[in-house]
């Protein structure tokens, strides 16, 4: 699966030993503070070191979903908390023993193992008031079976049957499997956030805010950023969801629906900042390709990009801005055509060829500053300004492209490729090219939010993959 969904931190031993200690006093500290009640602690079963990521997220809260669900169904009003460790995610369900028995509880949990599509994933453990465990044997039930095979769990555990990488590949088959069938709003929301956190995480950029800088804004923090995305990232997933309950209306008329949510979108964001405009750009686009994508269904991005631009064409009509290069409302209206020809191939061909995925973004970047009139280097900096920096980032971004020699394979077919130079040569020209930025006090924003489509379209096709 591609890295945006599952790259996150590698757990130590040390750790995972801390995590269960801290588990366990928690769930003490609970129990003590609730007497008379049962306790449900919900884990998922990750193979390998990562065990926190955007797509194992997705799980964890499909299975909060569904164990919420179940006490409902079943009448057991419940007191929850949700925490996130770098080991890992728990959730934690407080339940009266006079509402139901933990043996009860115990079988209304293991029915969401055995039957939800991510069950096996799903580590749900119910907890008596005494600290005892209701196990599944004490109940008549069979062990949990392997993830691969039919076997029992523990016993191919033991047995080292499967290898780590299995694991992980079927892991990630399972989630995506499940997510392109329940595809909600609130995955939505968290892709969404996901994607403006990547473009703020992706250094160096050149007079932009990054983890080294904060380019040419003074005003910008990446911590302002993530107050920023926190603060509007549900916005995302209703501009999906009116889309989706608009699908058989014509695109066109989607934006006066939307229109609300941005403005109320935009109010949040200045709450959270203060009063900088960190988001402006994705509440637009991104919020207008949310909405072209509940709209076109599926995981073609492509149709989602016609989509957008059929959704964004009413507001490039009444500003007269067809066929005018460079603005946010042109770049909707032409259905992220740059994206679509610039920074999406650039980021592909710099992963196809081993590059890792922040070199991959950096050069997606450049190729969209060097290739499109970005309006937020203008209004900076003028017109000869812009012009300047256009011309240097496309002098960074060809001699990048010169270490890429194409070789037809012996017999022709696919291209192979030669790499002469690395990305620790192209990442010191982009450094260079930061500073130069800085030095004029010009910001590439319009390009910013189009890496940040590009790194949210990239996500789509890894579930659509």
């Amino acid at each position: 699966m591609n890295e945006l969904w599952t790259t996150g931190h590698i757990v130590e031993l040390n750790e995972m030993l801390k995590g269960r200690e801290t588990r366990t006093a928690l769930q003490r500290q609970i129990l003590e503070f609730c007497p008379a009640s049962s306790l449900i602690c919900f884990t998922l079963n990750i193979a390998g070191p990562v065990k926190v990521s955007a797509l194992i997220s997705e799980a964890f809260y499909a299975g909060c979903a569904a164990i919420e669900e179940a006490l409902k169904m079943a009448g057991l009003p419940a007191e929850s908390r949700e925490e996130e460790y770098p080991y890992g995610y728990e959730a934690y369900y407080v339940i009266s023993e006079e509402e139901q028995s933990a043996e009860d509880i115990k079988r209304l949990m293991c029915i969401i193992e055995e039957e939800h599509e991510l069950g096996r994933l799903f580590d749900i453990d119910v907890i008596r008031s005494d600290g005892s465990k209701v196990s599944r044997t004490e109940l008549g039930m069979e062990e949990r079976r392997c993830l691969i095979c039919e076997k029992a769990a523990a016993i191919c555990a033991r047995a080292r049957a499967h290898t780590v990488g299995e694991l992980q590949s079927r892991t990630a088959e399972m989630i995506t499997d499940y997510l392109r069938e329940n595809l909600s709003p609130e995955t939505v929301s968290r892709m969404s956030y996901i994607s403006m956190m990547n473009e703020v995480a992706v250094t160096p950029k050149p007079g932009l805010v990054d983890l080294a800088n904060n380019g040419s804004h003074r005003d910008m923090t990446p911590d302002l950023f993530e107050k920023s995305a926190a603060a509007i990232k549900d916005y995302f997933g209703k501009c999906f969801e009116c889309g989706r309950r608009l699908a058989d209306t014509a695109p066109e008329e989607i934006i006066t629906h939307i229109r609300p949510l941005g403005v109320e979108a935009e109010k949040k964001m200045y709450e959270a900042t203060g009063g900088v405009n960190t988001h402006k750009g994705a509440i637009f686009s991104l919020g207008i390709i949310c909405a072209a994508w509940g709209c076109a269904g599926g995981f073609d991005v492509k149709k989602i990009m016609e989509t957008s631009g059929r959704i964004a064409s009413p507001i490039a009509d009444e500003k007269g801005l067809r066929g005018i290069a460079g603005g946010a409302r042109t770049q909707a209206a032409s259905g992220f055509e740059s994206v679509e020809k610039l920074s999406l191939p650039a980021y592909k061909l710099a992963t196809l060829l081993g590059f890792d995925v922040n070199t991959a973004a950096v050069y997606a970047l450049i190729k969209l500053i060097a290739g499109i009139t970005d309006t937020n280097m203008i209004a900076r900096g003028g017109h000869e300004s812009a012009a300047e920096m256009k011309a240097s980032a496309d002098d960074v971004a060809k001699h990048f492209e010169t270490g890429m020699k194409e070789m037809r394979r012996p017999g022709g077919g696919d291209m192979d490729y030669i790499i002469t130079r690395t990305g620790e040569d192209f990442m010191k020209d982009v450094s260079a090219l930061d500073e130069a930025f800085i030095a004029k006090n010009v910001s590439p924003g319009g390009s910013a939010d189009l890496l940040m489509i590009t790194l949210f379209f990239i996500m789509i096709e890894g579930l659509g993959k």
